[in-house]
């Protein structure tokens, strides 16, 4: 009987020492993320979902979108990825591409297709993400490759944002820092 109570203690003292989480090493510190994690990270949830839409503003310059049906899906939401399809009356040719470049930089890129093809319009266009973004908002001015492919818009900024409460996701148009267009997406519906 003494044998058995023995081997039962050792048994329950082995299952104990197995069971034990590892002990984090004491000079080891904790990962920390940058605001681009923090960026990236709010479109995981929303991955696979959809978004109604609404402009809020276009200036005289801008195509008017006020009385289109704007949605916008969450293809896409990884950390280095994130694919946005915008549909505008039906017309689901419009992609934004949020990704990783150079090791962790931002990048935005437009691309739209042509309707009944695959064919590229003069697309790619975008910028890489300015130091003065955070985890809520990234500010996207034109790049080198956008003033050489589309000159007209080489003075263009582009910003993606979430409200403080993530309810909204938005997307900003500025040309000569001066806002021309937005675009509101409700999160919440």
């Amino acid at each position: 009987m003494h044998r058995l109570i023995l081997a039962f203690f050792a048994a329950l003292m082995l299952f104990a020492t197995a069971c034990q989480q590892p002990t984090a090493n004491q000079n080891s510190k904790p990962v920390e993320l940058t605001s681009t994690d923090i960026f990236l990270g709010h479109f995981a949830p929303l991955k696979g979902k959809s978004f109604a839409g609404r402009q809020v503003f276009a200036s005289i310059y801008m195509e008017s979108w006020a009385e289109k049906q704007l949605t916008l899906k969450v293809v896409e939401a990884g950390n280095t990825l994130v694919l946005l399809q915008l549909t505008v009356d039906g017309d689901d040719s419009r992609t934004w591409i949020i990704s990783r470049e150079n090791g962790a930089q931002l990048s935005l890129r437009h691309e739209q297709l042509k309707k009944g093809d695959d064919e590229t319009e003069p697309g790619m266009y975008g910028g890489f993400a300015a130091k003065d973004g955070n985890g809520l908002q990234q500010f996207f001015p034109a790049d080198e490759f956008t003033c050489n492919l589309l000159p007209a818009i080489c003075n263009n900024t582009w910003v993606v944002q979430f409200d403080d409460k993530l309810s909204t996701l938005s997307y900003l148009l500025f040309k000569e820092q001066e806002l021309v267009f937005r675009l509101d997406f409700d999160l919440m519906q």
